[in-house]
């Protein structure tokens, strides 16, 4: 009743005027009445009836909390990060009872420090707003200067939540990760967002102090397990380089039901590709209004069909063949609240491919759609360069291939890879994200049954030094093993770098474009069966391109030497003489001819580049240089 009573005692004021009728009598603590000493709500949200608040107050246990560490190596040495998750009394001046403690020295210039807890209760598979605020104590004060970033403004305040336990695993380099989206210091993930960080305000002594870190701004959405559970989490995502210790004195989490999936909103096409170290291919989705879909999965081995429908949470699970075991889908989308898909919401695919035993989680994003963003580089021709690693020892040259987007984001794929294989086939480009675009690219080889596989990235007005299609990282050529072909018996898997600009070509001007029409042909042979041996003078050989574009020879090639030059595509072929297992033989090669403002080597000095194959698996590269 004490707070009852001090109540009854303030004095009282009429403010009916400023809030209706029913406060003639309203109690305030100060005599001079104005809108500062009054607490006005502009709005107002009616939370559902299932909204689940959680209050966690520490200061007599964990609640249930665990804490640990990572973004550290896996062989870390103790004794230099000095890692500490503990329940302890807070520090003198913060009252009394005891808090959550994380402490540790950063020295990998990335340090995760967390506490998390599993929540149990909440409607099985649904997609929940989840609110967090974290009542903490910290001694950093705003404005100082450390190694790698401020001791305060570059420790950054993370919460969030996920389906599945926040575990920590080592990654292919040796380093302890999370197998969640939480994304790096400043930026948040999928799973989290940043609350902002620990600097304290007004406080220039080295005291703890309470501050508060929330993330009502910022929407978090994460959606529960089957089994109505989900977990949450918070610490700290430092870059200075030095030691941190934050106390946590108390946590809430209010987790409201968002309405079902509309799925009437968000029909359309879907891509995405998947892989790990034994499979990788892609899987596409068409999704009706009524939340049914149809779809394709391929992979190294083949194609299987899926069908289905997504529940009014967006879930979705289907069997897949070939076989590789199910996959889990869960429709995410932001700003659908209207009942639209405009250009400012975003609508995407979390996926889980099961397959041999292990998880292989990927994104499907969506195509060009009506009432949505244009397809990229519609009606443009763009000449790719596909250059070959050498990881298979095979000693390619390079592929090419004239790239032509449509309307409905399609890019029509017309060329060759380095060992023969036509490339005739297509790709469709998604979503990256609100403003970008990306191109998922898994073309079955069907000739030699292999696959191309990767992503690139797609700009409409790349910078001078950059590409309008550039693989992201290393595309995957596989060519499987089989005894009857002429070629490639033992087949191989290579590594390729795409890279391409658009082709244009004006007519009466040179192909190779700019002032020069000289030229250099530089050849090269990875002849592994010692067969073809090529003829004298078969390299560096000079010439320009004369009227029409044919080439006119400065110093005479060997006889029979010849190459032709279609200007409007770029593409070029010719043949060149030589022995084949001692005998007088010819071989073709080609190849394709790039923008001058095309950066492929220093200078920009490449200007064209192909192969030179045979049945028996003879390979060459042809690069074609501008004086």
């Amino acid at each position: 009743m004490s707070v009852a009573d001090r109540i009854a005692g303030y004095q009282t004021f009429n403010v009916s005027l400023q809030l209706g009728g029913a406060f003639g009598a309203l109690p305030l603590r100060s005599n001079a009445l104005s809108r500062e000493n009054l607490i006005l709500f502009e709005s107002t949200r009616v939370l559902a009836e299932s909204t689940m608040v959680a209050d966690f107050d520490f200061s007599e246990s964990t609640q249930g909390f665990t804490g640990g560490f990572v973004d550290l190596p896996s062989n870390f040495d103790p004794s230099l990060y000095q890692l500490v998750a503990d329940h302890r009394a807070v520090p003198v001046g913060l009252g009394s009872g005891k808090a959550l403690y994380l402490s540790g020295a950063n020295r990998s210039d990335d340090l995760w420090m967390f506490w998390k807890k599993k929540l149990t209760g909440l409607k099985p598979d649904t997609a929940y707003e989840v609110v967090l605020d974290l009542k903490m104590a910290s001694n950093v004060t705003a404005g100082l200067v450390g190694i790698g970033g401020a001791p305060g403004e570059s420790v950054f305040v993370k919460a969030g939540a996920s389906t599945v336990e926040p575990v920590t695993v080592p990654d292919s380099e040796g380093w302890l990760r999370w197998n969640i989206d939480k994304g790096n210091q400043s930026t948040g993930g999928e799973a989290a967002n940043v609350l902002g960080n620990i600097a304290k305000d007004g406080d220039s002594t080295e005291n703890f102090v309470h501050i508060s870190r929330t993330n009502r701004q910022a929407k978090l959405v994460a959606t529960s397990e089957t089994d109505g559970s989900l977990w949450i989490f918070f610490g700290t995502d430092s870059g200075f380089e030095g030691t941190t210790s934050v106390y946590f004195t108390r946590a809430t989490a209010v987790l409201a039901p968002l309405p079902p999936v509309n799925l009437s909103t968000v029909a359309g096409d879907f891509l995405g590709n998947f892989e790990s170290p034994s499979t990788l291919g892609q899987a596409a989705l068409k999704i009706g209004k009524g939340g049914a879909f149809t779809g394709m999965v391929v992979t190294t081995v083949g194609r299987t069909t899926i069908r289905g429908r997504f529940s009014t949470s967006g879930a979705a699970s289907v069997a897949v063949g070939l076989p590789l075991g199910s996959l889990e889908l869960l429709l995410k989308t932001r700003g659908l609240e209207d009942g639209r898909w405009d250009a400012a919401d975003e609508v995407y695919l979390k996926a889980i491919l099961q397959s041999g035993g292990e998880e292989i989680p990927f994104e499907l994003r969506p195509a060009p759609r009506k009432g949505g963003r244009e397809a990229p580089l519609v009606g443009k021709t763009i000449n790719t360069m596909l250059e070959s690693h050498n990881e298979s020892g095979k000693e390619f040259g390079l592929g090419f291939a004239g790239v032509r987007p449509g309307k409905d984001g399609v890019f029509r794929f017309a060329g060759a890879l380095a060992d023969g294989t036509k490339l005739t086939a297509s790709a469709r480009v998604v979503e990256d994200g609100l403003t970008d675009w990306k191109l998922p690219v898994a073309i079955p080889l069907s000739s030699v049954k292999g696959l191309l596989h990767g992503v690139a990235a797609i700009a409409s007005s790349p910078a001078a030094e950059g590409f309008h299609l550039e693989s992201e990282e290393r595309w995957t050529w596989m060519r499987p093993v089989n005894p009857r072909a002429k070629s490639f018996q033992q087949g191989f898997e290579e590594k390729l770098t795409a890279r391409g600009r658009e082709w244009n070509w004006i007519k009466g001007t040179s192909a190779l474009g700019g002032n020069s029409a000289n030229f250099t042909i530089e050849l090269s042979f990875g002849d592994t069966s010692k067969a073809f041996i090529p003829a004298p003078r078969l390299d560096g050989i000079q010439g320009a391109l004369g009227p029409r574009n044919k080439p006119m020879w400065v110093e005479n090639p060997p006889k029979a030497f010849a190459m032709t030059i279609t200007p409007a595509t770029g593409l070029l072929s010719g043949r060149m003489p030589g022995t084949l297992n001692g005998k007088a033989t010819m071989l073709s090669y080609q190849g394709m001819l790039f923008p001058s403002d095309m950066p492929l080597e220093s200078g920009g000095s490449t200007r064209g580049a192909g192969f030179v194959a045979t049945a028996v698996g003879v390979v060459g590269e042809v690069l074609i240089s501008s004086q």
